[in-house]
């Protein structure tokens, strides 16, 4: 397998310490002010140390510690390609932009630990929702957004469904000296949280300039993107394709659309596994058969799935109308070496119908409605194995039909009956 992370760098170079490799890829949290690197509560780590800025290298004490370039990351989703090849199609998938890229705008929203005893310091970064607020306005909505956008179009490349809340790692196996010292340390963090929270969602934006530790210029261009990491290095960059504002109507129904998909509306929060999707035998029929209805509902919203929504595609309604433009920049800027974006005829089917070629614009006043034509007789004749499976369709409705009337007649005579042993 080839594992590979589609997330966010948030990468800082500090000019004191730290790594001085580390590349600045975020500039909106300091995470040096989180982090015990003079070990004044803290009394041990791993080998890798305070990972935020890099790894420490030798440290006054016996141990030793790892000195590495900042690899802190926020992992959207992970994809265990099967080869070289199947990553250069994810590559040329989001370069060519088969997937919504927003501007991406995130917030710490808690410091915790993960693990027993010593336990791994993270700072979670969940989206927040808020049922009084759309959902543009929930913090880090962009996180679930993408990652349900990616699971849906990549999920039979080795797309797997990522745990919740998203977090990144400062430190593994962190013991404190005392229970008193780790009171003060979590004191201390709660302050600089809250300091961040009052600014709340923050744009990643790189360092303007290749000196000490800056971005690749098209990082600098056009930030706010996303990129493809191995190892938890970033080798290639998605400039986002998905622009401001996410205000008007027709956005914020298909921003909600694809949240709600990895929403568990009974608990009351997002869900760390994939929602099961109801498999009925009249849709296995018609799936086998080729037959299948593509209007039905799948993982994301019809508005971005469907394919029956072609281009420049108006519906009518009562609201004022909207326009989505696809970018026209491919979005792939550097990587460690040359990949050809491949033809259409290698890449998975489209995810959204609303990103086509560069240059294209759509226009939509409402929900699109797929369009439905009957068929003339002697039109398109129907071949003998699809008419068999829509005459097995037909029957297994009938006798389900069948089946519930007759459970209703006999419960209705059990009533009848309850009823008539009552007046005597």
């Amino acid at each position: 397998k080839h594992r590979i992370t589609i997330g966010l760098s948030l990468s800082r170079r500090h000019s004191t310490v730290g790594h001085p490799d580390t590349v600045t890829r975020q500039t909106a949290f300091d995470f040096n002010e989180l982090q015990d690197r003079e070990y004044k509560f803290v009394s041990s780590t791993d080998s890798s140390g305070w990972r935020a800025g890099g790894g420490e290298g030798p440290s006054d004490g016996n141990e030793v510690k790892v000195a590495a370039p900042d690899t802190v990351h926020i992992p959207i989703i992970h994809i265990d390609a099967e080869s070289p090849e199947a990553v250069d199609v994810v590559i040329s998938a989001l370069a060519r932009g088969e997937v919504f890229i927003p501007h991406m705008a995130v917030l710490p929203e808690a410091l915790s630990v993960n693990g027993i005893s010593p336990p791994d310091l993270v700072v979670r970064f969940g989206c927040e929702r808020n049922e009084d607020a759309p959902p543009d306005e929930w913090p880090n909505w962009c996180l679930e957004f993408m990652h349900n956008q990616l699971y849906e179009y990549f999920h039979n490349m080795g797309a797997r469904w990522m745990k919740r809340p998203f977090q990144i790692e400062l430190a593994k196996k962190v013991r404190w000296k005392t229970v008193k010292h780790m009171n003060r340390y979590f004191s201390h963090a709660e302050r600089v949280l809250d300091a961040w929270r009052e600014k709340g969602p923050q744009y990643l934006d790189p360092q303007l300039s290749y000196i000490e530790g800056g971005a690749t210029p098209e990082e600098v261009a056009r930030p706010h993107g996303v990129y493809l990491l191995r190892n938890g290095l970033p080798t290639n960059y998605f400039a986002p394709n998905f622009d401001p504002p996410y205000t008007t109507k027709m956005t914020r129904s298909l921003l909600l659309n694809v949240l709600d998909k990895s929403w568990d509306k009974k608990r009351r929060e997002w869900t760390s596994e994939p929602v099961p999707k109801l498999l009925t035998p009249t849709t296995l029929v018609a799936t086998m058969c080729g037959c299948a209805d593509p209007t039905q509902g799948g993982f994301l919203a019809n508005e971005v799935t469907s394919g029956q929504i072609t281009q420049n595609t108006t519906v009518e309604n009562a609201i004022t109308p909207v326009t989505l433009v696809k970018s026209t920049s491919m979005a792939s800027s550097f990587h460690l070496n040359p990949i050809e974006i491949l033809p259409e005829s290698t890449i998975p089917p489209r995810a959204s119908p609303l990103i086509s070629e560069p240059g294209v614009s759509h226009r939509f006043t409402g929900p699109p409605t797929p369009e439905r034509t009957i068929a003339e007789p002697n039109d398109h004749p129907i071949s003998e194995a699809a008419a068999s499976s829509t005459a097995t369709v037909q029957h297994m409705n009938s006798t389900s039909a069948k089946l519930v009337q007759r459970e209703l007649d006999r419960k209705n005579m059990n009533l009848m009956k309850q009823e008539t042993v009552k007046e005597e």
